[in-house]
């Protein structure tokens, strides 16, 4: 596409090589020109007649005339460097002569009779661009072809025709004088000049006015000489003394002026884009130039009219042209495009999800140019509208979507140093609902199932992929030897509420309470958790149930007996287990109320507890016993103890006494103990004061005085207390001493509150009351100190004795016998003390 930097102007439309070779060789002519692209030189040929005429070869254009039978024709070729290849065209068969061909600036003109023809070549469509007018033939002159203006007269009229490269059309003009001499008509750097009579008529092809012609007219009183053009200004003088004038055509308001043209500069290119290597051939359409400098925005720069440029490279180039004239400089511009190549690629709003909770998003951005760069981007959340502002490229950006649940799009615009745009866009529905609660409900299994399938719930199902983490841990139950642990991580899709894994359980034989797995719910994306679930393992191993003793007490005041039944270990289980009672040596309905029933036992409890009614009495009497029974158990084993005794302790005071009046011990046993007794247990400390008194034996002298209380603790019936005796020299006399009971708690007095101790005299041991019966043998009493142990001998010669038996004396006599032997008619007996 021709594409100008400004207003344009006909000017110079010459081809970018001018260098071209021709030869003529009879009917075959041959032309030929370097390709700056392809680096060599390309030629054709053609025969289009039998007679050539000498070619016309200027501003790259080569036309000749040929003729043959049918008539004559104008030939013109052009190379096309953006096409790499000769362009040829020629014109309709003339039925006259031919005027020309005229070649100049790229135009080519021609007169057949009094049709005047032109023709340019379009870069465009790869075309020339021809057109003919017939005018007058009375008084027609040689057409003038200069600076792109083909112009002529005849009778009287000036004709001017220039091409218009941005409508791609000629356009003529024509003023005609009649009756008035036309001067030679100048034409040259876009402006056709010519006198009429005394006036000075002008014009310059401005397609940014209207009309385009721009007239400019003078009138004058004198004959007007040395008209010329230069520069695009039109120079003449007239009158006498002569007198010099100056018309210039201001570009900036579109008039006539007395002054010279301002420089103004404008051009055209052949195109304004393409894939490279692209080459572009320029057209000079500037006004008031004396001197062209370019520069290409490639580095590369030219001087000259009609340069050309090959751009090799991916970009955007700003070329510039610097215009000098004697009316001083103007610069044009214009940009061409080697990169025809938008961006391109995608943006993803979440990794390309589907569905977003928060109007939050992440785009990740994935854009690419054959360039290697993205020179920036920008984004909206409505299309081709409200746009963000332009900011450096990157692969990710944080974005808020616009408000409200539904869905949304995203759009994005990337521009390519080369400023080709590329417009994308991604959409997501956002669902601002909160997330679903993932959750694990209790279980409860028992010991013996193998494995359970756990259930992890969505509380809602969701747009979204749900994942979520999860593990055992112990709660009372320990991994490894009540369960195995497990974790790992559940998927929900889109729809899904629920998934499970499997928890396997150990069955073991122990005796144990229900035990605790903690299920526990993390990491979760898409949701939130709820609290830890609990899976209970209920154990199915009996326990065995026991009296916790076997033996009972109670006090007879004390009210109920409170009988306790345990477990060996505690249970998940709910074991039960039947009790009752029976006779000991109470009897039911007089010393008790008889139970029965059935005792349960909660998970975890070992111990629970029955009571027997216990019957009160004023009767003082030893305690009494009542028979306790276990059985029929269930989730439970009886065990050994299933059977226990109740004793019943007597609440009233029991009676306290001596064991006897009347105490005797030998002076040498150094001590003596004298018992203290209750006539039956009781269930609280009893206190019983004791005091020796003198008799015949005197305290210092043949005993130490003693005195104090006993204490019987609960359930005690004997204690005793000591009398120290003192040896004195034997007199063989006995003596006593009083002992007596003094005072009582908790006991009421008994038999024996006093008695007397009869310390026996250390003398020899004698027999006494010796007597012998025939049927019933010796029988002897023997009488010493007591606490001594005797060996009784018997001999029947005196001589030979032989040891009959051992007596103890503790009282101070001893009886002992012998019974009769068959046949036996004399014995003799004696004592030894042993100890």
């Amino acid at each position: 596409m021709w594409a100008c930097c400004a207003t344009t102007f006909a000017s110079d439309f010459s081809g970018p090589l001018q260098d071209v070779q021709v030869t003529v060789n009879g009917s075959l002519i041959t032309y030929s020109v370097v390709d700056p692209v392809l680096g060599n030189r390309q030629g054709a040929a053609n025969t289009p007649g039998s007679f050539i005429s000498t070619p016309a070869n200027s501003g790259g254009v080569v036309t000749w005339v040929a003729s043959d039978t049918s008539g004559s024709r104008i030939y013109y070729v052009i190379y096309d460097p953006g096409r790499s290849n000769w362009i040829a065209g020629f014109s309709t068969t003339a039925a006259t002569s031919i005027t020309g061909p005229l070649n100049d600036s790229g135009v080519v003109a021609w007169q057949a009779g009094n049709v005047t023809s032109f023709v340019v070549y379009d870069p465009l469509s790869g075309t020339w661009k021809a057109k003919s007018l017939t005018t007058p033939a009375v008084s027609l002159s040689v057409p003038k072809n200069r600076g792109g203006i083909v112009a002529w007269n005849a009778d009287q009229t000036v004709y001017y025709v220039a091409y218009d490269p941005i409508i791609r059309s000629w356009i003529s003009g024509f003023l005609s004088t009649p009756g008035s001499f036309i001067g030679d008509i100048q034409d040259l750097d876009g402006v056709v000049a010519w006198p009429v009579g005394n006036n000075v008529h002008y014009r310059v092809y401005d397609p940014n006015r209207a009309p385009a012609w721009r007239e400019g007219d003078v009138p004058g009183t004198a004959i007007i000489n040395n008209l010329t053009i230069a520069n695009s200004t039109v120079y003449w003088s007239s009158g006498t003394p002569s007198q010099n004038h100056t018309a210039g055509y201001n570009s900036t308001t579109g008039l006539w002026t007395g002054s010279a043209t301002p420089v103004h500069a404008s051009f055209l290119v052949s195109a304004i884009s393409g894939n490279p290597p692209l080459f572009i051939w320029f057209t000079d359409l500037s006004l008031g130039g004396t001197s062209w400098s370019w520069n290409f925005g490639d580095g590369a720069t030219a001087v000259g009219r009609t340069p050309y440029h090959a751009f090799n490279g991916l970009g955007r180039y700003q070329i510039v042209q610097t215009v000098a004239g004697p009316a001083g400089t103007s610069t044009a511009n214009t940009n061409i495009l080697t990169d025809l190549m938008s961006p391109s690629g995608a943006i993803l709003i979440n990794n390309d999800d589907s569905y977003t909770r928060s109007a939050s998003v992440m785009l990740t951005i994935s854009v690419t140019d054959n360039s290697g760069v993205i020179s920036a981007m920008r984004f909206s959340n409505t299309n081709n509208a409200n746009w963000s502002s332009w900011m450096p490229y990157s692969t990710s950006l944080a974005w808020t979507l616009s408000a409200g649940d539904g869905l949304k799009s995203v759009y994005g615009q990337f521009t390519d140093p080369s400023s080709n745009l590329f417009n994308v866009s991604d959409s997501i529905t956002l669902d601002s609902r909160p997330a679903p609660l993932a959750f694990v409900t209790n279980y409860f299994v028992g010991e013996s199932t193998p494995m359970l399938q756990v259930a992890v719930q969505l509380s809602d199902s969701t747009h979204f992929k749900v994942s979520v983490d999860y593990s055992t841990s112990d709660g009372t139950a320990t991994a490894g030897s009540d369960y195995g642990s497990a974790h790992g991580t559940l998927v929900f899709f889109p729809g899904e509420t629920a998934h499970t894994f499997r928890l396997y359980i150990t069955n073991d034989t122990l005796v144990e309470l229900n035990e605790t797995i903690l299920v526990t719910l993390s990491n979760p994306v898409n949701a939130t958790v709820g609290g830890p679930a609990t899976v209970t393992i209920m154990d199915d191993d009996p326990p065995t149930v026991s009296f916790s003793t076997s033996n009972f007490t109670v006090e007879e005041n004390a009210g109920p007996a409170m009988i306790t039944v345990s477990l060996n270990a505690a249970s998940g289980m709910t074991p039960t287990i039947n009790y009752a009672t029976s006779n000991g040596t109470a009897t039911a309905g007089t010393d008790y109320t008889p139970v029965l029933g059935t005792l349960t036992f909660s998970p975890g409890q070992t111990t629970r507890s029955f009571v027997v009614p216990v019957v009160n009495e004023t009767v003082n009497e030893a305690s009494e016993t009542v028979l306790l029974y276990l059985s029929n158990p269930t989730n439970a084993l009886l065990g050994a103890q299933s059977r226990a005794t109740l004793t019943i302790l007597d609440d009233n005071p029991p009676q306290a006494s001596l064991s006897t009046n009347r105490f005797q011990v030998s002076e040498s046993a150094g001590t003596v103990a004298i018992p203290v007794r209750l006539a039956n247990p009781f269930m609280q400390t009893v206190y019983v004061d004791y005091a020796t008194s003198d008799g015949t034996a005197k305290a210092g002298t043949d005993y130490v005085g003693a005195s104090g209380t006993l204490v019987f603790a609960p359930g005690v019936t004997n204690r005793s207390f000591l009398v120290t005796l003192l040896h004195d020299v034997p007199t063989g006399t006995s003596e006593t001493l009083s002992i007596g009971l003094t005072g009582m708690v908790n006991a009421t007095p008994g038999a024996f509150l006093s008695a007397t101790l009869t310390i026996l005299d250390d003398g020899p041991v004698q027999f006494g009351s010796a007597s012998w019966q025939t049927n019933t043998g010796f029988h002897s009493t023997l009488s010493g100190a007591p606490g001594h142990s005797y060996a009784i001998d018997v001999s029947s010669n005196l001589l030979q004795w032989s040891e009959l038996t051992r007596i103890t004396n503790t009282t101070g006599t001893v009886d002992f016998a012998d019974p009769a032997a068959a046949g036996l008619k004399k014995r003799f007996y004696r004592a030894r003390q042993t100890n």
